[in-house]
């Protein structure tokens, strides 16, 4: 069998309080000297009339939600790598 060299996890909310999978995969990756790979599908509803409401563009908000989930998984992985888990 080949060694596992990666892990995907996937994180529903990168802002909850408990996020059990990813402490879990971060042990497994440790014990295993894998890659730990944190995955957020963005689904933020999008509604028409918010769009000309706020005077924006399509890829201005995309833009713009794709820079705030990074941003909250790259806390994660901070407040993880804190706690001594590659």
């Amino acid at each position: 069998m080949r060694p596992i060299k990666r892990i995907l996890v996937a994180v529903k909310d990168p802002t909850a309080k408990s996020l059990p999978a990813v402490a879990k995969a971060t042990q497994l990756a440790t014990g295993l000297g894998a890659e730990l790979v944190l995955f957020h599908d963005i689904a933020t509803p999008l509604y028409a009339d918010m769009l000309y409401a706020r005077n924006v563009d399509l890829k201005s908000l995309q833009r713009d939600q794709l820079a705030l989930r990074r941003g909250q998984l790259e806390k994660l992985q901070l407040a993880f790598v804190a706690m001594d888990c590659p």
